[in-house]
């Protein structure tokens, strides 16, 4: 039940930044057409810095007050759109005070995302389920701004509720309070600990190697996604709920079928090759890494591809970036609870918030650096060919490396 209220905490979080963020495509496109993306993934590198600051003895019963905190820099922005907007639109200083503001909100609301990932990570699935929750509320505040355009004050005023109601969810979950009565086996997990010590990646070096492989596919997929300029603004929105969808679907899969990102057994070669599989027998055949980011690498490929045929979207760009989420977040998932589930015999217990962390700011740097681009679309088909190259590598493990550490346990 735990895990479940975490997961609707991340919904009730994320339909608020996704009404905003669609809000801010309209209100900022005279002076900052790029400025909702600038600020979310601004805002994720400020996570960074919280993280930084905040010990981590003391994360888990300060985060959750972060999200509280949103609430009260919501009402601010409010009251900046009030005072200083003319029809729905901010433009000139007051857009640039506006985007920094938003930048904060989204760092606060950042960090106690990744925490509530981090608490989940112990458990089989635990990311996904959690993931479920912010993609599916991001799709919703998204669409609904979108469909309805009921403009930025009260996508501000909502989020002024919805964002302390999920800091309260979390307080009262907060990692390190005793779970609710249903939870009480959890913590141990002693049934599951043979099953995932043979392929945890026990040593500092495979935990980054993992993670980058995360950070790779979030770049070359996500980064990519939303590095695409369109024309019209009012196709942002719907192009951020494509990706969103996407991966919320996946995300469902993911749990539903139990997948696992798994080492496959020797066949005479020098290295395992990396798997996703199912851990109910029967439900789902073993896939190669390989070959889903092979086709999660051409569906991208070619939405990009659509995009650069003419000056407007192709409507096939849209169920080509849904369908590259889907299969990229199937790629994410499984590594992220292989990480999760493996620091916890690791005694690396921070490694899934660290590694949002660091694929934020990899994705803002990839953001920045695909806008500046006189090449734009070619050179995002060439980061997402190479992002996808660089995964494949490096979660491939030597069969020498699998035999020294059964030795050494």
């Amino acid at each position: 039940m735990r895990y479940y209220l975490l997961a609707f905490a991340n919904f009730l979080a994320a339909v608020g930044g996704g009404a905003i963020l669609s809000s801010a495509f309209g209100s900022l496109k005279g002076s900052l057409p790029d400025g909702p993306y600038v600020a979310f993934f601004v805002g994720i590198t400020l996570g960074l810095v919280f993280q930084l600051l905040v010990p981590p003895r003391l994360s888990a019963r300060t985060a959750p007050w972060f999200s509280v905190a949103v609430g009260p820099v919501s009402l601010a922005l409010a009251w900046l759109f009030v005072t200083h907007s003319d029809r729905e639109l901010l433009n000139g200083p007051a857009a640039y005070v506006f985007v920094i503001v938003l930048s904060v909100r989204f760092g606060l609301w950042f960090f106690s995302r990744a925490l509530r990932a981090q608490t989940a990570g112990r458990k089989s699935q635990g990311v996904a389920l959690i993931e479920l929750g912010y993609f599916s509320g991001m799709v919703l505040g998204l669409v609904a701004q979108a469909r309805w355009q009921y403009g930025m004050l009260p996508a501000l005023l909502a989020d002024a509720l919805l964002q302390p109601l999920a800091g309260f969810i979390d307080i009262i979950n907060a990692d390190g309070r005793e779970a609710p009565a249903g939870d009480a086996a959890e913590p141990a997990r002693s049934a599951e600990v043979p099953a995932v010590v043979d392929v945890a990646p026990a040593e500092r070096g495979w935990y980054w190697r993992l993670t980058a492989a995360v950070v790779c596919l979030t770049v070359g997929f996500q980064g990519v996604t939303f590095s695409i300029d369109h024309h019209d603004d009012s196709l942002g929105p719907y192009v951020m709920a494509c990706f969103y969808g996407g991966v919320a679907l996946s995300a469902l899969f993911c749990m539903s079928f139990q997948l696992r990102f798994d080492w496959g057994e020797a066949d005479g070669g020098a290295a395992l090759h990396a798997t996703i599989r199912s851990e109910r027998e029967g439900a789902w055949p073993k896939a190669s890494f390989g070959l889903i980011t092979l086709a999660a690498a051409v569906s991208m490929v070619t939405a990009v591809s659509a995009r650069a045929s003419g000056p407007y979207i192709s409507r096939l760009e849209f169920p080509l970036i849904a369908a590259a989420a889907f299969i990229y977040q199937i790629l994410v998932l499984s590594l992220l609870d292989h990480i999760g589930r493996a620091g916890s015999f690791a005694r690396f217990k921070e490694g899934i918030k660290l590694t949002y962390l660091i694929l934020g700011i990899g994705t803002v740097l990839c953001i920045l650096a695909l806008n500046s681009s006189p090449q734009s679309h070619a050179a995002r088909i060439a980061v997402t060919v190479a992002c996808a190259l660089i995964s494949f590598y490096v979660v491939r493990r030597p069969v020498a490396a699998r035999a020294c550490e059964a030795r050494l346990r």
